[in-house]
Order: C-alpha cells, then structure tokens, then sequence
C-alpha cells in the first residue's frame, strides 16, 4: 500500500482526548526514562548530568517514533488497528522531518558531551536496537519475543551511563526494571492482540492459549521478589519496582472495564511510581 500522508482527512485529531497526547507523541516513553534515571541515580547516589538525561530523551524518543514510522508504512487502515498507528500514518511526513532533525542533535550531544566509554557501549546498544527494529518489520521470526528484547534494552538505555558503577543491588536494579518493562510490554500487547494480529504485528510469544495467566502469576511473583529485596536492602528503588508491579496487577486484573486506549495511557503511568515513592510516600 502506498502512503499518502498529506492527502488524508487529519479530523482523527479533533477526537483524541487530551489525556492521549503524550503517548500519540510518543512522550509517555520519554518521561518514564527520565525518572528512572533520574531514580536510579538518586536511590545508587550516582550522577547524572543534564546532557545526559537530554541524550537519554533525544534516543528515547526517536526509537519510539520511528518504530511507529514503521508501523504506519504498513498500516491497512482497513483491518482494526490502535489510535497510535493511524496517527503515525497520517503524520507520517511531519515526524519523519522532525526525527532527522532530532536525530542530528542527539548525534551531536553524544559525541560531544559523552566519556568515550560510554559512547562505545552505547553504540554497541543502538546497533543491537538497530538490527532488532529492522528485522522486527521485515521478518515475522523476528518479533518472537519482541516484548521481553524490548524491557531489556529500555532498562539497559537508561542506565548506560551508570554501568561504570555497576556492583550487586544496582545489578538486581537494574534487571528487576528490565522484568518490569517487559511486563508492561506484554500486558500492552495481550490487550491490543486483536488488532496487532490483523496487522501482522503480533508476537509469537502471545499464541499459548494461557499466557494470560502465565503473565498474571509472572507479575505476583516478581511483585513478592522486589517486596522482599527492599525489605533486605531497604532501598527505595525496589519499593517503587514492587508499586509499580502491583499497579500492573489491578490494571490487568481490570481490563474489561477500560478501553484500549485507557489502559495504554494508564499502563505507563503505572511506571511512574518513583514519583510517589519521593514525593507522596517519601521513603
């Protein structure tokens, strides 16, 4: 199907609600990084500097983005789909204008504001990010899986500048988010099945006929294990992980009650349980 971006009725925009903007702008991705840099920096005493946090928003942003280019390239506005692909499909020249200009400034950030280590493993991380996103649209075998590839290399993203200061607890941070983010992906995609399949974009790892269940019990048991590891460590950021598993859980658990777009926004928000941990709990 050829694309014809400009030539589409835009009054799709009129009828989004407000509450949907950051994730049709693939902002919800963006803020969710940041805080858990930002937290892993607070709970680990590490640093992070502005440029850093930039650079982490700037890459962020991009892949998400241009996942969705992708997406709306193939997009049959025919078939079911979600709200976010049609978007990006009738957008798809003004995000593509503006993903070359932001991918110029992320560039420049890196090779200038970055330790040559870094930059090193960041390059390898967005080569393994590259070929992923390339084979994930030109290979069916590719997207087998795709949710839990896509929890590890958010969790690794957000905490490459940190992995100089790598030692046990941030290690089980560290892999503890990347359970998380995985799970959140997989919940995202469980409830958008139907239309991801009538699309071609569903992951194999959906056909077993009781995954949702499989994710259930995977959700309470990584719940229970960041509960007791704070218990030992007493360090906030498994407190946060363990909320943020629980508010999974009660989403999941109310699905049928919520459309498919509601739980996409309210599912991320569930990432954003630092916030409350620093400022409502203040543990």
């Amino acid at each position: 199907m050829l694309l014809k971006p400009l030539s589409l009725d835009k009054n799709i925009n009129a009828s989004i609600p407000f509450w949907a903007w950051p994730n049709l702008l693939s902002l919800d991705a963006v803020l969710v990084a940041i805080i858990w840099q930002w937290f892993f920096a607070k709970s680990f005493a590490l640093q992070v500097v502005w440029q850093q946090e930039l650079i982490l928003a700037l890459t962020v942003w991009l892949i998400y983005v241009l996942d969705r280019l992708f997406d709306g390239l193939k997009l049959d506005l025919g078939k079911e789909h979600s709200l976010r692909h049609e978007f990006y499909y009738k957008h798809y020249i003004e995000f593509a204008i503006l993903a070359f200009f932001i991918f110029c400034a992320d560039v420049y950030l890196v090779f200038t504001s970055l330790e040559m280590a870094t930059i090193i493993l960041g390059l390898v991380v967005f080569a393994f990010v590259l070929l992923y996103g390339t084979g994930l649209h030109l290979w069916a075998y590719a997207r087998a899986y795709k949710e839990i590839y896509i929890g590890i290399l958010f969790s690794i993203g957000v905490n490459l500048v940190f992995f100089k200061d790598l030692n046990l607890s941030l290690t089980i941070a560290i892999i503890l988010f990347a359970i998380l983010a995985s799970l959140n992906c997989l919940l995202i995609s469980s409830w958008e099945q139907n239309s991801d399949q009538a699309q071609d974009y569903h992951s194999d790892i959906l056909k077993p006929k009781h995954l949702g269940r499989a994710i259930t019990d995977t959700i309470i048991v990584f719940m229970l294990i960041s509960l007791g590891v704070f218990i030992i460590s007493l360090n906030q950021i498994y407190f946060a992980i363990f909320l943020s598993f629980i508010l999974l859980f009660i989403l999941n658990s109310q699905k049928d009650l919520l459309s498919n777009l509601k739980l996409r926004i309210l599912v991320d928000l569930a990432l954003l349980s630092p916030l409350v941990v620093v400022f409502f709990l203040k543990i």
